[in-house]
């Protein structure tokens, strides 16, 4: 698979909820995509000569959008990576990691609070006001790439809230689980970090403390 289409690939996982554009600047686009600002714009560029995407300037950004000969090229690699797995790897596989209980920096239950009826609308749940903070062992490359969907950044009461991603997980210990969420802020700095959240304190409810390890499965 060539860069071009691994870049169009990057930019359709922002095509959330429906939509039909995203709006990226050239810094955006270079950060999206992990690469320095003026190759981004000239993978971007490749992407529209080729018919892929078509991009219109709106104020200090660009509109793109993904052509139907986009569409048909990420439809056929959908069903290329559907076959493969159905059809070679019939079985459930999880991602297994192994942390520590720690203490946050004590924002958790603020920003729960601030995200709780978008939260609500994306997973169904009424989160508790807390998060549960797990120091990973070793933590896989790109965990972002297991999230099922996003928060996108908002504005509240003059403050702005960056945008998150969630993922469907499940904890555990010594004769019990849950079932939960990570939660992965945009602007995290801990990358040795999970944020966990679900509709229970889960410290009273499995009465954990720092120090205690349990295991985080993320169903693939």
């Amino acid at each position: 698979m060539n860069r071009k289409v691994l870049v169009l690939y990057e930019l359709s996982r922002r095509f959330e909820n429906g939509v039909d554009h995203i709006l990226l600047s050239s810094s955006d686009a270079g950060r999206l995509l992990g690469i320095s600002q003026q190759s981004a714009c000239r993978y971007i560029n490749e992407l529209e000569r080729d018919g892929l995407i078509k991009k219109t300037r709106s104020g200090q950004k660009q509109r793109i959008e993904i052509t139907e000969n986009g569409i048909n090229l990420l439809r056929e690699i959908y069903l290329d990576l559907k076959n493969f797995f159905e059809y070679k790897y019939k079985y459930k596989q999880k991602l297994s990691m192994e942390g520590r209980i720690i203490t946050g920096i004590g924002d958790g239950a603020y920003y729960i609070k601030e995200y709780a009826e978008k939260l609500k609308e994306r997973i169904g749940i009424n989160p508790f006001y807390g998060t549960l903070n797990v120091k990973i062992d070793r933590m896989p490359f790109k965990i972002e790439k297991y999230s099922i969907g996003v928060i996108e950044e908002f504005r509240e009461k003059n403050r702005i809230f960056g945008r998150i991603r969630y993922i469907p997980a499940t904890i555990s210990g010594d004769g019990w689980s849950e079932d939960c969420f990570i939660v992965l802020p945009e602007r995290t700095h801990h990358k040795d970090e999970v944020e966990i959240i679900s509709e229970k304190n889960l410290r009273r409810e499995f009465g954990l403390k720092d120090g205690d390890k349990i295991r985080v499965d993320i169903l693939l």
